[in-house]
């Protein structure tokens, strides 16, 4: 068996690349300074635009980046600790994105399956930061709405990559829906990560039933299952967690 050479083996580039991450997190965490974030984003984006050499492929790193920075002045009211284990957590993420960027064109199911529930983790950290700059009123609303437009259709970008006459209709109604889910919640007195937890359900399970619509297994039985689903969450979500924002 050929082994490949160290910079072509996926498991240690992605390592690599985290910990690189890892440690840029470390700088924003403990001096989130404007110019320090823009610099680190356009590094970012053209790493993996140079490596990849698709601009579909920016989507999902780009809006994990600026879901972080979005979110910033929430994650710094936790404690030293805390905020550790999260930049810990976002670290092993980007490892995951990093890796299954270089492995999801295979025909492999579970990657695949690894690679849309990404895409939903990170419009949760997308849609968590649009919550939080609402909240703290850091931006004008209908920048916020329009945001949250792209970060649905970017994400629906990478949801239907399969479908490809469909995609543009998807990613202009996937824009849409989010633009009218991010609108209603907005209105809703719930915690930061509850109202984002809140859309990304709403929004896949929408996701779930048009795929089911574009493979002609649309039927009573899936759109229950769907429904049930999104309403038993959501009902998880009302019980356990705070009604308003801290």
């Amino acid at each position: 068996m050929i082994r490949p050479p160290l910079f072509k083996n996926p498991y240690l580039v992605s390592l690599a690349a985290a910990l690189v991450f890892l440690a840029v997190l470390e700088v924003l965490f403990s001096r989130p300074y404007f110019l320090i974030w823009v610099l680190g984003g356009i590094i970012h984006t053209a790493y993996f635009y140079f490596r990849y050499k698709k601009l579909r492929i920016i989507m999902l790193p780009v809006l994990f980046w600026l879901g972080i920075w979005g979110g910033m002045t929430f994650f710094l009211s936790f404690g030293f600790w805390m905020r550790q284990f999260l930049i810990g957590v976002l670290a092993i993420l980007y490892f995951l994105i990093h890796f299954n960027f270089r492995v999801f064109h295979q025909s492999d199911l579970f990657r695949k399956d690894l690679f849309y529930l990404l895409n939903f983790f990170t419009l949760l950290l997308w849609a968590h930061a649009l919550f939080v700059l609402l909240d703290f009123d850091l931006i004008p609303y209908m920048v916020i709405l329009l945001l949250a437009v792209l970060g649905g259709a970017f994400t629906g970008a990478n949801l239907f990559y399969l479908y490809k006459r469909e995609q543009m209709v998807l990613l202009f109604v996937f824009g849409l829906i989010s633009l009218e889910l991010f609108w209603l919640i907005s209105f809703w007195p719930f915690f930061y990560l509850t109202s984002a937890a809140v859309f990304v359900i709403l929004y896949y399970s929408l996701w779930r039933l048009e795929v089911h619509f574009l493979e002609n297994r649309l039927n009573t039985r899936v759109l229950l299952s769907a429904v049930s689903f999104a309403l038993i969450l959501i009902g998880i979500l009302f019980i356990l967690t705070p009604w308003f924002p801290v």
